[in-house]
């Protein structure tokens, strides 16, 4: 019986030492996601990529994404989104990340994936992310139904606002930086004026940089995430806002995941 008993006991040993190998190699292999990628999918956000110096809650556009707009706020009603998208700004929920595990840039990695083909030319296939200054800016539907919507259609009265997509939600960080490594885990710098920084800037657009430490930062501060809704209008059903008779409507979320391949078919 003890024979038994001492064997049980060598092959659940045998399981458990099996499983935290498997556990290390997964983590070694770099699927973990890095904690830019993680930030968006926790709090449901799409990437924007290009990274945006300026947009806002309550643009409008004609599909799902961010490729064909139909109304800008800054347009016609910049005074008055700038007043709204102050009082529906949060600053403190989203802590600061000083990123010091590497990660493997793969296709499913936020922002920085778009570029590992042209990273890989250099050798490139591990990076650290840091960034610092997240805010959000988020408009809840009772606001949206009070105070937005009744604006747009008092600005635009003859826009047709029916089937049209609207951002509901955007995440801006103050700064956001990349340091970018070999497969063996050796840093490889980008420096001012050099070719590979030329080439991503060319790839992620205005707004980017060599930094003093040979890694790849933002200038200024940048929207890097986005949730939107479809707006869909009830034609024979109306709302009173103060003397504004308005059709009724309401708001479908579309999930995050569909939003990021929406994006990887138009890149």
């Amino acid at each position: 019986m003890l024979d038994i008993a001492n064997s049980r006991v060598k092959v659940t040993n045998r399981i458990k030492i099996i499983v935290v190998g498997l556990f290390n190699m997964f983590l070694l292999s770099g699927c973990a996601s890095d904690p830019l990628t993680q930030t968006l999918k926790k709090y449901n956000y799409a990437p924007i990529i290009p990274l945006r110096a300026t947009a806002n809650v309550g643009d409008i556009y004609n599909t799902k994404g961010l490729l064909d707009p139909y109304i800008f706020m800054s347009d016609h009603l910049s005074d008055y989104i700038t007043q709204l998208m102050e009082q529906i700004k949060d600053d403190a929920s989203i802590p600061d990340v000083e990123g010091e595990k590497q990660f493997n840039i793969g296709a499913e990695t936020d922002i920085i994936g778009i570029a590992e083909f042209e990273l890989s030319a250099y050798g490139i296939t591990k990076f650290k992310v840091r960034f610092s200054g997240v805010v959000q800016y988020i408009i809840s539907q009772t606001m949206f139904e009070d105070k937005l919507y009744p604006k747009i259609k008092e600005t635009y009265p003859d826009r047709n606002l029916d089937k049209k997509f609207v951002i509901t939600a955007l995440l801006k960080v103050s700064k956001l930086e990349y340091e970018f490594y070999n497969k063996d885990g050796i840093k490889v710098s980008v420096k001012p004026e050099s070719q590979i920084e030329k080439v991503l800037k060319a790839k992620f657009g205005a707004g980017w940089n060599a930094s003093e430490n040979n890694n790849l930062t933002t200038t200024e501060p940048r929207f890097i995430g986005y949730r939107m809704a479809q707006l869909n209008e009830h034609s024979y059903s109306y709302i009173t806002k103060g003397t504004e008779r308005l059709q009724k409507f309401e708001l479908i979320e579309i999930p995050a995941e569909e939003l990021r391949k929406i994006m990887k078919l138009e890149k």
